[in-house]
């Protein structure tokens, strides 16, 4: 499972990334793009560690072509 946690630190770079990159304030849409996506993306590969729930990280895909 350690592409799990590959996806997981995925989405903390894309929650860090506003700050590295230095969006402007006035940007909300960029900054709340990022945090959102880096939200659904964490709580994907999370989930994805319960066995009922082990092919969840799939939907890693449609955050992946949103932000495309």
């Amino acid at each position: 499972m350690w592409a799990r946690v590959v996806e997981f630190m995925l989405a903390v770079w894309l929650a860090i990334s506003p700050f590295i990159f230095k969006y402007p304030p006035q940007e909300t849409f960029l900054w709340a793009n990022n945090f959102i996506s880096a939200f659904l993306v964490a709580l994907f590969a999370l989930l994805s560690f319960l066995h009922p729930l082990r092919k969840i990280h799939l939907l890693t895909i449609a955050v992946a072509l949103w932000l495309c």
